[in-house]
């Protein structure tokens, strides 16, 4: 079991730059201190970057002696460090698991975290790109990017920890991504809908696909809204969670932050401080039919 102590007082080296130091012990074994350098300009933020790099040996689960760490044992320990601390959704671990456990595991799991090269990688995204898919099918640009960027993110980790020395996807030519093209509705066909589920017999399906128009929330935002998130004053929908396989996915405070939606066409992102000033039409987007869903307000899927 590691033990790391409360850190030393943050020594000032230069302009902008303090010595951390800790101490470790690993198994009741006799304590070794630690340091390293960080750049921060006041005292107060270099206790806070201790605090930060404190959280992280204790995290880390790991020996002093970091010979013998394998790739497939850091990449597992960093998904560890991402939920226990980042505290990233579930939908979002869940997807750094299956890159480990299908891109990297299976050729280079086993390859000392020392010993991992450049060369190596690109031979593994290459493999990836003719062979690497389900039943040996070649995977697209866009997946091989998304492993790599996982891989060079954790390993970036691994060297602010010093595991290694020097990140090897930074020598890493990144892969080619496709370009596809994408199909907008236009508005005009964004009316022809609008028309169409004018008397719906299921206004539930009206109400969340008019809210779909008028938002671009996802399907999943959709399933878990609630009447809570809904602001009719100021015209604004709040998106706090989603929803996959049937289950919710909350966006909690540390990790994904909530989106607020004003009720006018087409998605948007919100500003720096999270909050988008709804338009003065805001009221006309609510559609009658969820003006009736939310007076039955009974069912469980959409704006409970």
């Amino acid at each position: 079991m590691r033990t790391v102590s409360e850190g030393y007082a943050p020594v000032k080296r230069g302009k902008d730059s303090w010595l951390l130091r800790v101490s470790v012990s690993e198994d009741g074994k006799p304590s070794k201190r630690v340091s390293k350098t960080v750049h921060c300009r006041t005292k107060t933020e270099a206790k806070r970057l201790l605090d930060e790099w404190r959280v992280e040996l204790m995290t880390a689960r790991t020996r002093m002696d970091r010979s013998n760490k394998t790739l497939e044992e850091f990449l597992r320990e960093h998904i560890t460090y991402l939920h226990d601390v980042k505290h990233l959704s579930a939908n979002t671990i869940r997807g750094y698991r299956d890159i480990v456990e299908t891109r990297w595991a299976p050729r280079l799991g086993t390859t000392l975290l020392k010993d991992l090269k450049p060369y190596m990688i690109e031979d593994q995204l290459a493999w990836m790109r003719q062979s690497g898919g389900l039943n040996g099918k070649p995977l697209s640009g866009n997946t091989c990017q998304k492993a790599l960027s996982f891989l060079k993110t954790a390993l970036k980790r691994a060297r602010r920890l010093e595991y290694i020395d020097s990140n090897p996807c930074e020598l890493v030519d990144v892969p080619s991504k496709e370009k596809k093209e994408v199909r907008v509705i236009d508005e005009n066909e964004v009316s022809r809908m609008k028309i169409a589920l004018l008397g719906c017999p299921d206004y539930r399906f009206a109400a969340a696909t008019n809210l779909a128009l008028d938002t671009g929330m996802r399907r999943g935002e959709l399933c878990a809204l609630r009447w809570r998130d809904v602001d009719l004053d100021g015209g604004v929908i709040r998106v706090r969670r989603g929803a996959r396989d049937g289950h919710l996915l909350r966006r909690d405070p540390g990790g994904e932050a909530a989106q607020e939606q004003p009720l006018e066409q087409g998605r948007h992102h919100p500003r720096g401080d999270g909050r988008i000033p709804a338009p003065s039409q805001a009221d006309a987007a609510l559609s009658p039919d969820v003006q009736r869903h939310r007076a039955g307000r009974g069912h469980p899927r959409v704006l409970q």
